[in-house]
């Protein structure tokens, strides 16, 4: 019933005032009575199955009641719709997931501009079925929204991006990569990002919606020669929600570093990466090769892991969109170059253990660390996981609301903030930027502004800076020196190596 009236609502536009005004009352009391109809009637069901087919109504509902709420100019008011949709399917997931449900309860408008401070800004997107809205909300309870009608576009955009992203990676070519620079842009245009920028802000939190997840928002371009990134100078950082930002937990310290180093061994550059890194914290375990194999990594390493105030995993990563909850970081042992084994009599369990990689190779899910089980750690002092692998930042977009991905389950599971990527990266120049990282990362520096500095260091980079400064730092002994110089004095002087936003703006600041 509430659905047909909602139908009828949008099909009535009613030119005169009173009986428009009316029909937005009306609308207004509709799609609040079914919110709270639904929420109750969710605590009575069971199912996945059942679940899932409800949540694509209820969606329904709350991007009516967001377009409702602006049509009466309660701006503020549909910020917090927008919010609860996004936490509500992100908190039932994490809470299947645990011994002890854990309910996320609506943030108020009052609470999401105490995530501010003066100079920062706050982006959040949303998207109905007819518009794009953007909420930009500054220092501090400044609120200015901004609806385009550029939905077609924005769909055609994501169509033909994922396409070409998805023919690349089979046909193992770099058409999407050369393009990733126009896909960018056209997204810049359709978000009018130039128009809708505070001007007066020098950090930036980006909540991004449904599709938008799959892009850099960071390196959208401005003007020429300019992209997001070099307006804000304070750093980006991202966030689900403003509902989980509020949560996190903060960790100060940043002394102690638990690291997995190229757990496949195929990796050339992962070694240089942690062995770099490593002697910057006071202490430091490293799991390499062999070792780093999930049962030692839960078992033997578990306390570590959940003690440590910095996890890095330089590895193998991959995001399974048709179940997220299975995205993976591979271990030792993760990768079958084989077929995998048929037992006789399979199960379901044994037959989601093996699933499709890259290369024709095949992941073993039993031997990798998936998302599922990153839900259930308890990381207790940990200010940082960089996810220093491919696909780390991707999330499930089948439910425009709900963010699941990598990033969630860490942040979940306790930590401040994680660094993760939107597609495969680049080996040498993912290593040198995560040592650039962890030097700019000094005591007082955020993890947004640190990995701000890099990624405009690396795009503006020339071949002789890059030299320069390899072989003038103390992150990397001889050998190191000599091998990363002689791979990197193959480039013209006159380029930038890594100037192509396909190698700086790969990863995601995610969290606080």
């Amino acid at each position: 019933a509430y659905l047909a009236k909602l139908d009828y609502i949008n099909r009535e536009k009613p030119e005169d005032t009173n009986q428009r005004a009316a029909t937005i009352n009306s609308a207004y009391d509709t799609f609040k009575n079914a919110i709270t109809g639904a929420t109750n009637l969710r605590k009575l069901e069971s199912g996945d199955e059942t679940k899932q087919k409800h949540d694509l109504q209820w969606d329904r509902l709350y991007r009516g009641m967001v377009q409702v709420c602006l049509d009466r100019d309660s701006n503020q008011e549909a910020l917090e719709y927008a919010e609860a949709n996004k936490a509500r399917n992100l908190a039932e997931v994490i809470a299947q997931k645990q011994e002890i449900p854990e309910t996320l309860k609506p943030i108020a408008f009052s609470e999401i501009t105490q995530l501010l401070t003066p100079n920062t800004a706050l982006i959040e997107w949303y998207i109905t079925d007819e518009e794009i809205i953007t909420f930009v909300l500054t220092y501090p309870d400044v609120l200015t929204v901004h609806r385009s009608r550029q939905w077609d576009e924005l769909m055609a955009l994501v169509d033909e991006y994922r396409a070409d992203y998805k023919k690349s990676i089979k046909e193992k070519n770099t058409h999407w990569q050369t393009q990733l620079a126009a896909y960018l842009q056209r997204l810049a245009e359709i978000l009018q990002i130039t128009t809708i920028l505070p001007s007066e802000s020098t950090r930036l939190i980006l909540i991004p919606h449904w599709l938008l997840h799959l892009f850099p928002l960071h390196a959208l371009p401005l003007s020429e020669g300019e992209f997001l990134l070099d307006r804000f100078t304070q750093g980006i950082q991202y966030a689900p929600s403003c509902q989980l930002l509020q949560q996190i937990t903060i960790h100060p310290n940043f002394d102690q570093l638990l690291a997995l180093q190229n757990p496949t061994e195929d990796l050339d550059f992962a070694d240089v990466e942690v062995t770099s890194i490593a002697p910057k914290f006071a202490i430091s375990q490293i799991i390499a090769g062999a070792e780093a194999s999930k049962i030692n990594l839960l078992e033997q390493y578990l306390e570590q892991l959940e003690n440590a105030h910095c996890a890095h995993f330089s590895c193998h990563g991959s995001f399974n969109a048709d179940d997220p909850l299975k995205s993976y970081l591979i271990l030792s042992g993760g990768i079958i170059t084989k077929d995998p084994p048929q037992p006789p009599s399979e199960t379901p369990e044994e037959k989601d253990r093996y699933v499709a990689w890259r290369e024709g190779k095949t992941a073993d899910i039993d031997k990798c660390l998936t998302l599922a089980e990153i839900f259930g750690l308890r990381l207790k002092q940990c200010r940082l996981v960089v996810l220093s692998a491919c696909e780390t930042a991707l999330i499930d977009t089948e439910n425009r609301s709900d963010y699941i991905g990598l990033p969630t389950g860490f942040l979940y599971a306790g930590a401040m903030g994680t660094l993760a990527s939107l597609w495969p990266v680049n080996d040498l120049s993912t290593a040198l930027i995560m040592i650039k990282f962890y030097e700019v990362l000094q005591p007082g520096v955020s993890i947004g502004k640190a990995l701000h500095d890099t990624q405009q260091w690396f795009k503006s980079a020339m071949t002789p800076d890059l030299l320069e400064w390899v072989k003038g730092s103390d992150s990397f002994d001889g050998e190191q020196k000599e091998g990363v110089t002689e791979y990197l004095e193959r480039y013209e002087l006159t380029v930038k190596p890594y100037g192509d936003v396909y190698h700086w703006g790969a990863f995601c600041a995610i969290g606080l």
